[in-house]
């Protein structure tokens, strides 16, 4: 369920939907961080890449596709963020 409900918050998002964002902001959060913490333990760098991940979506909407592949690409945003750091 939360899967076809982040389908619908990027499609929201892409279209110009603030809300969606921050929707999807709060849905991943916890998960990036725990993420973020296993490839790089300082806390605070990786609390800054995540708030990086979503500011560079914002700059980036109107480049961006719609996916069914959200999460991975949050992840993975996050992941090339904190090894470019």
């Amino acid at each position: 369920m939360k899967h076809l409900g982040t389908i619908e918050l990027w499609q929201r998002f892409i279209i110009g939907d603030d809300d969606a964002l921050s929707k999807l902001y709060n849905c991943y959060v916890h998960e990036l961080y725990s993420y973020g913490l296993k490839i790089h333990g300082d806390d605070y760098l990786v609390k800054d890449c995540i708030q990086e991940v979503f500011i560079n979506l914002i700059n980036q909407r109107k480049n961006l596709k719609l996916t069914d592949t959200t999460p991975l690409y949050l992840f993975k945003s996050l992941r090339n963020k904190l090894l470019e750091e």
